[in-house]
């Protein structure tokens, strides 16, 4: 399979590289082909727009997108996820969502699109099966859940504390 690597490269462009080619060296042991967007030749005016538009084109050619532990704090990789969501590609996760690894809400609202359920630390009333918007989740054990009406009421945040069931 032809995996695209995305994660965060603006604003850690001295550690990105040794990130990419970690990922880009366990995909390839394990006999993907890989894109990996730092090696591309970028021969551009190199403005945040031109690099977004050349891996794009890239990523286009690939099967799967792969994303980084830090993709949630990219806006590119971002990008990048949307589309290959929106595409219908193979979604596959460096840090992939596993029973009892903490993720944060960017993280869970991903999963949440891809089918899986959810439970919150500080929230018992139920699996969280999907989101309607950014705030309200539809639970298995009734209509909805507002979790700003949660915060406001507990002082709790729900940035983290995300839990995949299945």
């Amino acid at each position: 399979m032809k995996v695209y690597i995305s994660g965060q490269i603006s604003g850690i462009e001295g550690k990105a590289p040794l990130f990419f080619k970690q990922a880009q060296l366990s995909l390839e042991q394990d006999g993907h082909q890989v894109v990996n967007p730092i090696e591309l030749p970028h021969n551009h005016n190199k403005t945040w727009s031109e690099f977004m538009r050349e891996d794009l084109k890239a990523m286009m050619d690939c099967d799967a997108i792969y994303l980084l532990k830090n993709f949630t704090t990219s806006k590119g990789a971002m990008t990048e996820l949307y589309l290959a969501q929106s595409l219908g590609m193979k979604i596959l996760f460096q840090a992939d969502f596993m029973h009892g690894v903490e993720m944060t809400k960017q993280e869970a609202l991903v999963a949440l699109d891809m089918g899986h359920k959810l439970k919150h630390k500080y929230f018992s009333g139920g699996e969280f099966v999907s989101k309607i918007n950014e705030i309200t989740y539809q639970l298995s054990d009734c209509e909805c859940f507002i979790y700003d009406f949660w915060l406001n009421r507990t002082g709790e945040s729900f940035e983290k504390g995300w839990y995949l069931l299945y």
